[in-house]
């Protein structure tokens, strides 16, 4: 049992008393001559030098493990900081945290192992709410254990701060904070190969981040002496020691984190670890708050797997179930569960911590909740024979690992498709998990009640295609609710890998038979020829073939082209419910039947209507299954260019003209294509060669997948049509001439007059740069407009300054208003903020809607503003009252240039599909519309429109 000191600690060892000196620091004195440093009262304490806090009397004790008499900590010996020492690296200029305008404190090389790199700097904070933060970045190659000692002089109570920046470790921290000293020593183990920071400061400064806190209060002092020297040694990993699987284990951890391996089960480990528990009644149990959670913890635990020399999970304190996204503040507890661990592996089970500012070692437990076995799948056709563990997975609210039946096989590569033919002799229930205990894919499910309802849903065979996410071992995780525990049942499998078909443009494939499973696999690269036409040719008898699009590259569950998981269909039983179809995993970019006589071909443009972001998906990977049960013949594809006229391009550029012409004949049409720069108008005009009074043109600007989106058909028999559009943000155009009667046959020209107008617009990668922190960024007020709605609703600015030399569509302007509702208005004597958002050409937006990167009814807004370079940002944040998800987040740049940029920024969930996009002059005449209604807005991207 230990005394309980962690709101003692928290109020008594806050701020710095220690100066390195060789008398009490402040905020001690040794006032009865025992040689003791006590607080006397001034201030909060941590300890100087040569001293600790001692835990029970909590008195500054001498300690011969901490540098004193004047001396500080710089690697591994003590020595004075005024002397003649070696030091690697100096600290950088200012800004060197994480201003906007920062450099790196500095560039670092980790030395050998056992070979320590010094560091010097200071701490000097602005001002009490302005801490200083010492960025210094390095590299790793691969996985890397660290030993850091930092020391502080001159009231510094030394602390730092790693950050990784691999996309692999998310939310991963680990601090060097330390309460009893200015000294703040421990390892980290950088898990993955790549970029990393430490950040240095003083402890005070980086504590709030154990408890949720925001912002980092300032410490040091401001003249600048207040510095620390750090010391950072790599080491080999130790020799790990061997975890008990039926026990767990139990003991002391510091500043050396503990290395485990063992001897791990076929199927799942889970463990449970937990540092520095209390434990008042000693019954060596940790204490739990009515959270479930240790009391009065210090540490912040965390169970790395490594498995052969690479990463498999962190998990952090905090998360709710194992491989969970943790939140080290929110609980000391850290849970694992993994399996995959093969014969001939080299496992690595890495107790370590987010933080730990225990005094002295602390004691440490981890726990082993699950260890459960697997049988191994046959690939070959074989049978596997088992008993049944149990009739459901969750009990009163709790997982019961022991009723579950495993079974697993091996996948080899990332993206690796598999044709499974899997056969239970009785009904199963149950998902397919990775290695790592994520679903892979749902099957049936593991829920047995819902609502109070029981809900039985079994599967008893599949066979189809798989498609994995990651290499390493899958398993099916399994119950049997239609049975008794220990009823016996088998398993058949047969688990092929498959190497998709390759298919070429304008190169039909081979013919080939359907496989085992009757899904048969293709990849296309369908290259930069933007009109394509998908076909198929077939042999015997097959039947139509159902054909789904995907695209490979997509990794979210039910975005459109997703290919994880089960890619076929599952016969399941609901309760007693006739047996039906459930759907494949995947979510298909388009799904085709195509007659078996190649008689239904499919043509598609290979561009995003609206905008080059997203770009349209132009690598497919693509399943053919057949629409008989036993399907006899062969099939090929057939992808070929379609037949158009480019008009020698397919490039116009503003102010040329392109012709083109041709000849119908009964029931023929002919297509066309070209491109332009967005913001330019094109007219284009179909011309009857000659006295023709039978020809009645059609003109048929066309979507996509080719069907019409608008037909021109003004003037009837021996006229011209004409239309004009304005180039969005695609930048091409596709249509088709035809007879308005299907039999109309006739000479024609067909010609396109591109015109440049005030703007060029393009979709570009403009770094999102907030208008409502850092330097020079001002809140907005909104003042109620004249609906009498909320400002944060309906709300207009007072006139604000354009950027000098600023002009919109030519003209030159001086002040502007903002709209809550996503707008700029030039005409500052505007009294509502217009929550309904029409087109720009609409009489409701004439000269009042000058520059609007989201027009929409928008609804608790703030709105920001700042000076970057001369330009002027305004950033609106709220909610879209259309659209959902409603979060918004975009700014308008207005460049002295003249240049307007529209910027979406991460937090930007709508997509544009209800707001008007675009600009106009100040009258309403010169009109520049990007967008109504189209999802045109991207998070993280940008629109410059660039005056002409």
């Amino acid at each position: 049992m230990k005394t309980t000191l962690g709101g003692v600690l928290a109020l008594v060892c806050l701020a710095a008393c220690g100066d390195n000196s060789k008398e009490c620091g402040e905020g001690t004195s040794d006032t009865n001559g025992d040689n003791i440093c006590e607080p006397d009262g001034t201030t909060d304490l941590i300890c100087g030098d040569g001293t600790v806090l001692d835990p029970l009397t909590l008195e500054c004790v001498p300690d011969p493990s901490v540098c004193g008499n004047g001396t500080v900590l710089i690697n591994g010996v003590c020595q004075d900081p005024t002397g003649d020492l070696t030091i690697d690296f100096e600290e950088g200029p200012e800004p060197n945290g994480f201003e906007i305008d920062a450099t790196p404190a500095g560039l670092l090389s980790i030395k050998e192992p056992g070979e320590g790199l010094v560091v010097h700097g200071c701490i000097t904070p602005l001002d009490n709410n302005s801490p200083d933060l010492d960025v210094y970045e390095f590299d790793v190659t691969g996985p890397t254990l660290l030993h850091i000692a930092a020391d502080g002089v001159q009231g510094l109570a030394a602390g730092f701060l790693m950050l990784g920046d691999d996309p692999i470790l998310g939310n991963w921290l680990r601090l060097g904070i330390n309460l009893s000293t200015d000294t703040s020593k421990r390892e980290v183990f950088l898990p993955v190969a790549g970029h990393y920071q430490i950040v240095m400061t003083d402890t005070r400064t980086l504590l709030p981040l154990t408890q949720n806190g925001e912002g980092f209060p300032a410490a040091g002092n401001p003249d600048g002496t207040s510095c620390y020297y750090v010391t950072i040694t790599q080491r080999v990993l130790p020799t790990p020691e061997v975890l008990d699987l039926t026990t767990g284990i139990t003991g002391t951890i510091g500043e050396d984190l503990k290395f485990f391996t063992g001897a791990f089960p076929t199927g799942f480990t889970g463990l449970v670890a937990v540092i520095d528990p209390e434990d008042l009644d000693g019954d060596g149990q940790p204490d739990l708050d009515a959270l479930g959670n240790p009391i009065d913890s210090r540490a912040a635990s965390s169970l790395v797997i490594v498995n052969n020399g690479v990463l498999r999970q962190y998990n952090e304190a905090g998360a709710t179930s194992a491989n969970g996204p943790g939140r080290p503040a929110d609980g000391p507890i850290s849970r694992a569960l993994f399996g995959g661990i093969e014969a001939g592996d080299s496992p690595l089970v890495i107790l370590d911590y987010a933080w730990n500012y225990a005094i002295g070692p602390a004691e440490f437990a981890i726990a082993v909740d699950v260890n459960t076995t697997s049988q191994a799948l046959s690939t070959t056709g074989a049978t596997v024979a088992a008993t049944v563990k149990g009739t459901s997975f969750i009990t009163a609210g709790e997982s019961e690992f022991d009723n579950i039946n495993l079974f697993h096989f091996d996948v080899a590569a990332t993206g690796e498709i598999t044709a499974m033919d899997i056969a239970f002799s009785e009904p199963m229930q149950g998902s397919l998990i990775d290695q790592d205990g994520s679903f892979a894919s749902p099957f049936t499910g593991l829920l047995t009640v819902s609502g109070n309802q029981p809900t039985i849903h079994t599967f008893e065979a599949y066979k189809g295609l798989l498609r994995s996410l990651t290499p390493g071992r899958y398993y099916f995780f399994l119950f049997a609710p239609r049975n008794a525990v220990g009823d016996p049942f088998t398993v058949q499998s047969t688990i092929t890998p498959l190497t998709p078909t390759a298919i070429t443009l304008d190169t039909p494939t081979a013919q080939t038979a359907f496989n085992s499973v009757r899904s048969n696999p293709f990849t296309y690269n369908a290259g930069t020829e933007p009109w394509q036409t998908f076909n198929v040719s077939t042999t015997g008898g097959n039947g139509s073939l159902a054909v789904d699009f995907f695209d490979p590259a997509v990794v979210v569950p039910q975005t459109p082209g997703f290919a994880f998981g089960r890619l076929d269909g599952l016969i399941t039983q609901f309760n007693q419910a006739t047996p039906t179809t459930r759907q494949g995993d995947g979510t298909p970019l388009r799904s085709v039947t195509f007659d078996d006589d190649g008689s239904t071909p499919v043509h598609q443009i290979l561009r995003n209507p609206l905008a080059t972001l997203p770009p349209a998906t132009t690598n497919f990977l693509i399943k053919v299954n057949p629409t008989l049960a036993s399907p006899t013949g062969t099939f090929g594809m057939s992808f070929s260019t379609r037949v158009y006229d480019d008009f020698g391009g397919p490039a116009i550029a503003g102010g040329q003209t392109k012709s083109d012409s041709a000849t119908l004949t009964a029931g023929s049409e002919e297509r066309y294509y070209f491109e332009a720069l967005a913001g330019h108008t094109a007219q284009i005009t179909i011309a009857p060669d000659g006295a023709q009074p039978t020809l009645d043109l059609e003109l048929v600007l066309l979507d996509p997948d080719e069907s019409d989106r608008l037909v021109i058909n003004a003037n009837g028999t021996n006229a011209n049509e004409v239309t004009t559009i304005t180039m969005n943000l695609s930048g091409f155009t596709a249509f088709k001439v035809r007879g308005a009667n299907g039999t109309t046959t006739g000479a024609f020209t067909v010609s396109v007059t591109v015109t440049a107008r005030a703007y060029t617009a393009a979709q570009t990668a403009t770094t999102f740069e907030d208008a409502c922190s850092g330097p020079g960024a001002t809140l907005v007020a909104l003042a109620e407009d004249s609906t009498g709605n909320p400002a944060n609703d309906e709300g207009l600015s007072a006139p604000i300054a354009a950027p000098s030399g600023f002009e919109l569509h030519g003209d030159a302007v001086t002040n502007f208003v903002v709209s809550s509702n996503g707008f700029l208005s030039f005409d500052t004597t505007i009294t509502e903020a217009r929550f309904d958002s029409f087109s720009l050409f609409d009489a409701s937006a004439t000269g009042v809607v000058h520059v609007a990167p989201h027009w929409d009814d928008l609804a608790d807004v703030i709105v920001c503003t700042k000076l970057s370079a001369g330009a002027r940002i305004v950033q609106w944040e709220g909610f879209d009252f259309v659209s959902f998800p409603g979060n918004v987040q975009f700014q308008a740049i207005l460049d002295p240039s003249g240049t307007i940029e529209f910027v979406y920024g991460p937090l930007h969930l709508t997509d544009g599909s209800s707001a008007t996009v675009g600009t106009q002059d100040l009258v309403g005449v010169d009109v520049l519309e990007l967008g109504v209604d189209q999802p045109i807005e991207v998070p993280q991207s940008s629109i410059k429109l660039t005056p002409n």
